[in-house]
């Protein structure tokens, strides 16, 4: 809460990265759900929207393994992709 009375919202995202993956080996993850918003949940309105969760893993040699992932969610999109190296 602000000095002022005023509440401010944010949302942070974050991804770690995988573990090292051999080289062409791949790993693959989809989860479901529904986000919970602590914020409005007296109101009696559906504020938990479903999202979407499909992460992916590929061991591009010994060394580096990409990865990339999306959520859905009802109004945004969220694409996260990067390289661990060893």
């Amino acid at each position: 809460k602000e000095a002022d009375g005023r509440i401010r919202k944010s949302t942070h995202y974050f991804t770690t990265m995988p573990n090292q993956l051999k080289k062409g080996r791949y790993q693959y993850n989809f989860i479901s759900g529904y986000s919970y918003d602590r914020y409005n949940q007296f109101n009696n309105q559906n504020n938990n929207p479903i999202f979407l969760l499909g992460e992916f893993s590929y061991g591009i040699n010994q060394k580096i393994t990409a990865y990339g992932a999306i959520r859905k969610k009802l109004n945004s999109n969220t694409f996260f992709s990067g390289l661990s190296l060893d």
